[in-house]
């Protein structure tokens, strides 16, 4: 097979990898075993891949990643040895990553979270009843939320509009069924903001209205009661609960607030904001985690590191800001990732969150690009 076939083929299959979370989904369901030879296939692929095709290393998070892993480790490095292969895993990814966004089709990651949002459903089937929330593929709820917003926003870029419908349709009954709060608030607001767009695109949000209001009838129906149910009927009677638009996480933050003043400049040392429990931050909550990626890198590696990786994200939404009336994908992208990380401290080990991140970061050196405007 000719080059561009092998390149194919072995971007599809990483992108499966990453973007449906099989190796970690492996680990945990198949074996350890199984689980570690996919995550280190998966690199392998993505480092063969870029030997096959034009590949230019993403300086941005290199630099920022050695920054970050060498003040944290310096200030605290017994937890290295549990994680060295996640540092190494995380250059490898952004030294290679270039090769596939340089070759990657929009309808790719369309069809490959298509695919992650389908083992949703599946194991609604399989599990015999509606009770509970379900994450397929993704093993956690909040992170399956991430992963189906981020399908529906690509779905909302798509010119064919029989596939667009229907990746909206689909990505959003299974984000429901994640039950994620986080889901449902960053999703209202992306179709909010897809009205500035667009005034048209209120046919969408009708459309989106009306599946959400089956939705919670449907299981109303079913004479299911849970909290979370309770919060997304409040919506339609013009509410949010404040479940859902409270900080959940305030609490959790404030506990690393006194750790983050006493150590500001160059921080607590590497994990000690990510649930581990080896490391100098000792308190119940500490393997719970902050649950926020600003405040972990600002905690672990301290303020100058963390005016980085702020001013990178901030950089997007600014980008995505200047583009919105030529593409609105880029701002919700970035918008939507940026939420995301005040909520989870998986910045460095979330592939699907790396992979966004090197997306957004390839399109804003490549502002030409006619991916940007797919619309």
């Amino acid at each position: 097979m000719s080059n561009s076939i092998w390149s194919r083929n072995f971007r599809i299959l990483f992108l499966f990898l990453i973007l449906c979370n099989f190796p970690s989904y492996a680990l945990s369901f198949i074996s350890p075993l199984a689980g570690k030879i996919l995550s280190y296939s998966t690199f392998l692929i993505l480092i063969v891949h870029s030997f096959l095709v034009r590949n230019i290393p993403i300086k941005d998070y290199l630099i920022f990643g050695f920054f970050y892993f060498f003040v944290s480790l310096i200030v605290d490095s017994r937890s290295f040895e549990i994680s060295s292969s996640l540092i190494v895993k995380y250059f490898i990814f952004f030294f290679c990553i270039k090769s596939v966004l340089l070759t990657i089709k929009y309808i790719e990651i369309f069809w490959i979270l298509v695919l992650g949002c389908i083992s949703i459903y599946i194991e609604v089937l399989l599990s015999g009843d509606l009770v509970g929330r379900f994450s397929g593929l993704y093993l956690n709820p909040n992170a399956a939320g991430f992963a189906v917003l981020i399908g529906f926003i690509f779905s909302l870029g798509l010119v064919n509009l029989r596939l667009k419908y229907f990746g909206q349709i689909i990505f959003t009954v299974a984000g429901f069924l994640t039950f994620s709060r986080t889901f449902v608030v960053l999703w209202i607001l992306v179709n909010v903001i897809t009205l500035f767009y667009n005034i048209k695109n209120g046919i969408n949000l009708l459309l989106a209205g009306l599946l959400f209001i089956s939705f919670i009838l449907f299981f109303q129906d079913l004479g299911l009661d849970s909290i979370r149910l309770q919060d997304y009927s409040l919506v339609l009677t013009g509410e949010l609960s404040d479940n859902l638009v409270e900080n959940v996480r305030s609490d959790t933050w404030s506990l690393y607030y006194e750790d983050i003043s006493d150590n500001l400049f160059f921080g607590n040392g590497y994990l000690s904001f990510s649930g581990n429990s080896n490391s100098s931050v000792v308190r119940s909550i500490s393997d719970q985690g902050v649950h926020n990626s600003f405040l972990m890198v600002l905690g672990e590696a301290g303020i100058f590191v963390f005016v980085a990786f702020v001013f990178f994200h901030l950089r997007y939404l600014f980008f995505g800001f200047k583009i919105f009336f030529k593409s609105p994908v880029y701002l919700l992208l970035s918008a939507t990732l940026i939420l995301f990380l005040f909520t989870s401290h998986n910045f460095f080990d979330n592939y699907l969150v790396l992979f966004l991140s090197g997306w957004l970061v390839h399109y804003y050196n490549s502002p030409s690009s006619k991916f940007l405007s797919i619309n």
